[in-house]
């Protein structure tokens, strides 16, 4: 929020800096070009956010009404994608040999 609008007002923590906070976490990379957090350690991250953001305007409502209340949760990923791992024979194989 600093870096963003510059103070840590509560009143100026506003649905679009959330967003912001999430690209930024997304697109940041280290210094080998990868990416630098992974999609479950962003989404853990916004869990908690969102908890917080929900108490805080339950006791001290904010201006805009919850800052997180319409942000989107990143999709959820099977991490192994199964028709990129294995091929339509490799799979009807391995059907074969379980029955």
């Amino acid at each position: 929020m600093s870096k963003e609008i510059g103070n840590l007002e509560r009143t100026n923590w506003t649905p679009r800096l959330t967003q912001s906070f999430i690209d930024n976490m997304r697109n940041e990379t280290d210094v080998k070009g990868k990416r630098r957090w992974g999609d479950k350690y962003i989404k853990r991250i916004m869990s908690t956010i969102k908890t917080f953001a929900k108490w805080v305007h339950k006791y001290r409502p904010f201006p805009l009404d919850n800052p997180t209340k319409k942000i989107k949760s990143i999709p959820n990923g099977t991490g192994l994608d199964i028709e990129r791992a294995l091929t339509k024979q490799e799979r009807n194989r391995i059907l074969v040999l379980i029955i």
